[in-house]
């Protein structure tokens, strides 16, 4: 009997490889194309933009936990963009994860989902003084796991907020929120803080580099890492899609062994 995990990682890489022979054998883009898919290429690094996308973020890590175990992480992120008026934006972002684990708990495979996280961010819809972008909102964490070890059993609520700036295919900022227990028989106090730095070039290609830090305020604890992140976006039919690749390293974790994994993103747009 396989794991839940391999049977993932083989279903993913059939999916990516599809994706990429599709885009390998559609006709080459005329400068026009080209150049409207660095500009979808370049709005995904906003995490305000008016852009309808659906990410699938897959997270393989290796040598978890004392028995070295694997962790198979699919964050599910769509990102909602709602009109508030003709000067304001709304900007859901709900993080689904399923997780699936070998010998990460203990001996044998823990599988489930996770706790549903919501960021949302009022934006303005046009950059402000000096080019920043920026938005600010409340953000939650909902208990929805499916298996107490997968998740807090609390519900959270804090602030959130990002502020960027986007200029000659460059785009450099940093997204923070902060959540605290509200309900629930457990506690939480965690503050996350990412820092983002990334290139689009005119062939919708993008390079990047960005800090993932987290710090557990009543553990007195960090996990910090660090992800490299190729990525290019192909159009399949009328559909854009951006495939990323990222190589993650733990910097500091609570985990044992926790230092290496990678990371495979896919992420339709769907522009208006």
């Amino acid at each position: 009997m396989h794991s839940p995990f391999l049977c993932f990682c083989r279903l993913l890489t059939a999916i990516a490889a599809v994706l990429v022979s599709c885009g390998s054998f559609a006709t080459p883009l005329v400068a026009a194309e080209q150049g409207s898919n660095a500009a979808l290429a370049e709005k995904l690094q906003n995490p305000v933009a008016d852009l309808i996308s659906v990410q699938f973020q897959n997270n393989f890590n290796f040598g978890v936990g004392e028995n070295n175990g694997t962790l198979y992480l699919m964050n599910f992120q769509p990102v909602i963009p709602l009109h508030v008026t003709s000067e304001w934006n709304y900007i859901v972002r709900p993080v689904l994860p399923f997780i699936s684990t070998s010998n990460v708990f203990g001996p044998g495979y823990v599988t489930g989902l996770g706790d549903l996280e919501v960021e949302t961010f009022l934006s303005p819809a046009e950059p402000g003084p000096f080019g920043i972008i920026w938005g600010l909102g409340p953000t939650s964490i909902l208990p929805t796991a499916t298996q107490k070890k997968l998740g807090g059993d609390v519900m959270t609520l804090g602030p959130s907020g990002v502020a960027l700036w986007q200029k000659n295919g460059w785009t450099v900022g940093s997204l923070v929120t902060q959540n605290w227990r509200v309900a629930g028989p457990g506690d939480y106090n965690a503050t996350y803080f990412q820092p983002f730095l990334a290139h689009t070039f005119k062939t919708a290609t993008t390079i990047g580099v960005d800090s993932e830090s987290t710090y557990d305020w009543l553990g007195e604890e960090w996990t910090i890492s660090f992800n490299n992140t190729y990525s290019q976006v192909f159009k399949l039919g009328k559909i854009p899609v951006q495939i990323g690749l990222a190589l993650q390293y733990y910097a500091q974790s609570p985990v044992p062994g926790q230092q290496w994994g990678f990371r495979v993103n896919i992420t339709p747009m769907f522009p208006e």
